[in-house]
């Protein structure tokens, strides 16, 4: 079983001196020369993002993989690309990025997962869940129920 808790929104990070003013501007171009920063393509945030590239039919893949959120944050902030990000201010926050919004991408969506009828314990640990996401994230917060007992 599965209750979905929060989904997050993809985002470009830009350096703030560069030019771009919207993803969508990287969309009309023949070809992208920023290198693309990015998660291995194993993860989520990197399979939604070139999910969401092939149905705009562009070719953009990773120049430099990072190993975590932050990372791509101090990459594009030293001006090494572009970078793929999910708009979680505690990972994207920093004076040298600026942030652009991929309208039309699949957000990221953390989910709990469990097998059978959830045990009281697990119960608790889910209502925990949902109430810090709540007031950590509000905006992305998912207000699916957790099916009662019976």
């Amino acid at each position: 079983q599965r209750l979905r808790l929060v989904r997050v929104p993809l985002v470009l990070l830009v350096h703030r001196k560069s030019k771009l003013k919207s993803a969508g501007d990287l969309w009309k171009l023949d070809r992208i020369a920023e290198p693309l920063i990015s998660l291995p393509a194993q993860e989520s945030i990197s399979r939604l993002f070139q999910k969401g590239l092939k149905r705009r039919k562009v070719e953009w893949p990773p120049g430099i993989e990072a190993s975590s959120l932050e990372l791509i944050t101090r990459y594009v902030a030293n001006g090494y690309g572009i970078g793929v990000n999910v708009n979680i201010p505690e990972a994207v926050k920093h004076p040298q990025v600026r942030v652009l919004p991929l309208d039309g991408f699949d957000p990221m969506e953390i989910v709990a997962l469990w097998q059978g009828q959830p045990t009281p314990v697990i119960r608790a640990m889910l209502e925990v869940a949902q109430n810090h996401v709540q007031q950590l994230w509000p905006q992305w917060c998912c207000h699916d129920k957790l099916k009662s007992p019976g």
